[in-house]
């Protein structure tokens, strides 16, 4: 089996497609092919990230495209098999050809390859599950598809275990990165089971307005201890209701301290000036000669220090007797 190599585009070209540079034969250095020509059936298994498609198109505005895509020229048709996301790129620059890597081999052996390098964005699980449930519905089985992917035919149930209890719905909004992996196992799975009418309207809540994995699970939380009228203002206002958590939570964070506090607040503050007079102290005795001392002035200043004294020590006692109590 030939490999997959890995060719970069100059990054110093505007627009990379514009003009093509040649070898000393005259041929391509870089090959590419219409977008329409290819096959994108994986493309249900990639996970939608928004924030990273904008960066990427970004980047290809500016420097063009670091690294083609790979396609498995299967001799009847052009399969991609990595760059679903630079393909979303180049349809938004409105370009028609993007580079390419063409590995002349059967889709088993191109996958399998690819599987175990996967030189951009490793497969999260789910978009392993995704991948091998696409495989299923192609006609292969799970020996034929462990053994392309270099797995076992245990890894390969676990991963499609992922998908049990994910409805159309659910996948979907993993699909778009509105819902994490994590959130669809551990909340909606078990959530769908026990209420599916409940689970559904959330589902529907997060489409609408965007919930971190940690809300979510703050949310189910909440959730599943409530009841009555409770549980339908949950369901019925989930952002409101995380909102207001959130603001509660920050007026605890932030509330008057009590009076024991304020006070600790205070010595520390005066126990930190003191400190800096003790460090003053030789600076200000030391340069003065006898002939230069005056003796109001020092009197004044030990005054000062021992009335200082006097009330920390009557402090110390006061607390002394409370502890004693």
């Amino acid at each position: 089996m030939n490999s997959m190599q890995t060719t970069a585009l100059n990054s110093s070209a505007k627009h990379p497609f514009d003009k093509y540079e040649l070898d000393e034969n005259g041929y391509p250095l870089q090959e590419v092919v219409d977008i329409h020509r290819l096959d994108l059936r994986f493309q249900e298994t990639r996970i939608e990230r928004t924030k990273a498609l904008a960066r990427l198109t970004q980047s290809i505005t500016e420097i063009g495209l670091r690294r083609p895509v790979q396609v498995a020229d299967t001799g009847d048709t052009l399969i991609l098999i990595d760059g679903y996301q630079r393909i979303r790129a180049f349809n938004a620059l409105n370009r028609d050809c993007i580079p390419c890597d063409f590995c002349k081999a059967p889709l088993g052996a191109v996958l399998g390859e690819w599987f175990d390098q996967q030189h951009s964005r490793k497969l999260e699980a789910i978009e392993e599950a995704w991948l091998i449930d696409q495989l299923l519905h192609s006609g292969q089985n799970r020996r034929q598809i462990a053994s392309d992917l270099g797995r076992s035919k245990s890894w390969i149930s676990h991963r499609l275990a992922l998908l049990d209890g994910l409805d159309t719905p659910y996948q979907d909004a993993l699909r778009k990165g509105v819902l994490s992996s994590w959130a669809a196992s551990r909340i909606f799975v078990p959530f769908a089971r026990a209420n599916r009418k409940d689970a559904d309207q959330l589902l529907q809540s997060l489409l609408q307005s965007s919930f971190s994995t940690r809300e979510l699970e703050l949310w189910y939380s909440h959730y599943q201890k409530s009841h009555g009228e409770q549980r339908t203002h949950l369901l019925s206002h989930p952002r409101l209701f995380l909102d207001t958590l959130k603001l509660q939570q920050e007026r605890r964070e932030v509330k008057e301290p009590d009076p024991e506090q304020r006070w600790m607040r205070k010595m520390d503050g005066i126990l930190r000036q003191l400190s800096g007079l003790e460090g003053q102290i030789e600076k200000v005795l030391n340069p003065l000669s006898p002939l230069d001392c005056d003796d109001a002035h020092f009197s004044e200043m030990e005054a000062k220090s021992r009335e200082g004294e006097r009330m920390l020590a009557a402090m110390a006692c006061t607390i002394q007797a409370y502890l004693e109590l």
